[in-house]
């Protein structure tokens, strides 16, 4: 009864959303249904919205969808690090006001898909995909919701594509490019890419007890990208910074009620201090301020530590299932959405 009320409730959402003078794909749930196509998948097209100009859209995931895919190349065979991957990450752990994670995304122009996603065997959440990984590119990325279902399929494959997220529990995490850490894979695990995994932690760990859990169960390729280090977050207040360097995982836990992580392996050096600007104005604030930073100041700092490159800048909201982007450093124009809206809990 619960499963049916709620899909009553998602059908009456997008048909109300039709009116809305935002930009949204024509076809709609309840329309006759394409060839080719589930009714889930259409119902998960359907709520393709355009809601920035840089742009950004949303789109609710309706029902399963695949595990993550594993790599093209070997294990342990790393793409090398482009100069234009440089991103900022920061988490502060107090109360439901100030229990945060903040993120920007910076490399070459994307447009950006905010996901949401409520599995039937995992947890509900919200995350950031780029378009590109999804084969869309050039001026086809302005006008999404003018294309017809068929061309807009690539889309189904947004889950596989988290760049940050945060889920239901207020688990959040994000990642950052950094320099190959020389893994060997293990024969007798499974190997995920480095995107899948974020995937995996945001449908099935409730904290970073079992986020890590799910990574040591992993090789994990980064083929098809550069090296990467995941930061992670709880609504227990507790943060660890994952790294892989010379063949060896290390995790760095929160020491203070909060954490960070910019393009450095902090494995590779003795003292993190001095190693990037970014992250060294990122910790000047968060002692300055110990910590106490609500959503807007969050989003303030992540616009001191923009750059030319800067995509996107986001904060999760962890004790409040909010969360907050402003596309193409156009903080004037922050935008917020509740996941509640998405995926009622």
């Amino acid at each position: 009864m619960k499963k049916l009320f709620r899909n009553i409730i998602c059908l009456l959402a997008i048909g109300a959303l039709e009116a809305c003078s935002l930009s949204q794909v024509s076809v709609t749930a309840t329309a006759t249904l394409p060839a080719g196509f589930t009714e889930n998948q259409a119902k998960t097209l359907a709520s393709l919205k355009k809601v920035d100009d840089h742009p950004l859209y949303t789109m609710q995931y309706y029902g399963e969808y695949d595990s993550p895919q594993t790599s093209l190349l070997p294990a342990g065979q790393e793409a090398a690090s482009p100069p234009s991957w440089a991103c900022s990450l920061f988490t502060v752990l107090l109360d439901e006001d100030h229990l945060l994670y903040g993120r920007n995304f910076d490399w070459e122009f994307s447009p950006a898909l905010l996901l949401f996603t409520d599995p039937p065997d995992g947890y509900a959440s919200v995350s950031m995909v780029v378009f590109a990984y999804l084969g869309f590119s050039g001026q086809t990325v302005f006008d999404l919701t003018k294309l017809p279902l068929q061309e807009l399929k690539g889309l189904l494959n947004a889950p596989q594509m988290p760049f940050d997220g945060m889920n239901e529990h207020g688990l959040a995490i994000g990642m950052a490019a950094v320099d190959p850490g020389n893994m060997q894979p293990d024969p007798s695990k499974k190997t995920i890419s480095s995107l899948g995994i974020i995937r995996e932690i945001l449908d099935h760990a409730r904290d970073v007890d079992e986020a890590l859990n799910l990574i040591k169960k992993y090789n994990i390729n980064f083929q098809g990208g550069p090296p990467i280090h995941y930061l992670i977050a709880d609504a227990n207040k507790r943060a660890i910074l994952v790294e892989f360097y010379q063949g060896e995982m290390h995790v760095f836990e929160n020491e203070q009620p909060w954490h960070s992580s910019t393009n450095f392996l902090h494995a590779a050096v003795e003292d993190p201090k001095g190693n990037c600007w970014r992250y060294d104005r990122i910790n000047a604030r968060l002692n300055e301020k110990q910590g106490m930073l609500d959503s807007s100041s969050a989003m303030e700092l992540l616009s001191e530590v923009a750059q030319e490159s800067t995509q996107w800048s986001v904060v999760y909201q962890m004790g409040r299932g909010e969360v907050s982007v402003a596309m193409g450093k156009d903080y004037s124009n922050v935008k917020t959405f509740r996941t509640s809206e998405y995926y009622p809990r």
